[in-house]
């Protein structure tokens, strides 16, 4: 006996994905593009398109976590630190994300800036800059820093936050670990 609901169920699908019709979901923003010009973003909903002419690209307007790992860090003067940090985004404008940003590794993208952007912060400190004790603060700096950057493109940074930090030497000392930033090779001299 065949089983007639499955082939009604694919021919279903198969003539639905002929219509001039995507369905944009509420977690989802979508772009409409004429000719190779982009339209503007799409809210979620059912939206038309003319299939010679137009398409719609649909993206994920979610919040992703990214995890930026540990990097180690130099202030002008206090020293060398350990830091884990890790932000939050989400795209909020499509059209802007796809025109700017396009079909590149977004997270790539943000965890590269988002490294930046924290080390060029901590190198910036200065001997006065009490880093464990501002570090809500040094957290704020860099979301607005990452903002300003990532506003134009259709992304928003929600978060960012320093998960472990460390000052390198205070590490060394109590792991007993040889601390890489010093050589501690002899020169034999003759």
């Amino acid at each position: 006996m065949v089983d007639y609901t499955n082939i009604l169920t694919k021919i279903v699908q198969n003539v639905a994905s002929l219509l001039p019709l995507r369905i944009v979901h509420d977690y989802q923003q979508g772009v409409r593009w004429t000719n190779g010009v982009s339209g503007p973003t799409l809210k979620p909903g059912v939206h038309g398109f003319l299939p010679l002419f137009q398409k719609i690209v649909v993206y994920n307007a979610t919040e992703g976590p990214i995890d930026l790992g540990t990097q180690t860090l130099s202030s002008r003067e206090n020293g060398t630190y350990m830091f884990r940090s890790e932000l939050v985004y989400r795209v909020f404008d499509a059209q802007r994300y796809v025109t700017t940003i396009g079909d590149e590794d977004t997270d790539s993208l943000i965890r590269t800036k988002g490294r930046l952007v924290f080390a060029t912060h901590i190198s910036r400190l200065s001997k006065d800059h009490d880093i464990f004790g501002q570090r809500e603060s040094l957290e704020d700096s860099v979301k607005d820093a990452l903002n300003k950057y990532f506003d134009p493109r259709g992304i928003l940074i929600s978060n960012f936050g320093i998960s472990e930090m460390g000052e390198l030497d205070r590490i060394f000392h109590l792991t007993g670990m040889r601390d890489p930033t010093n050589d501690y090779r002899t020169v034999n001299s003759f």
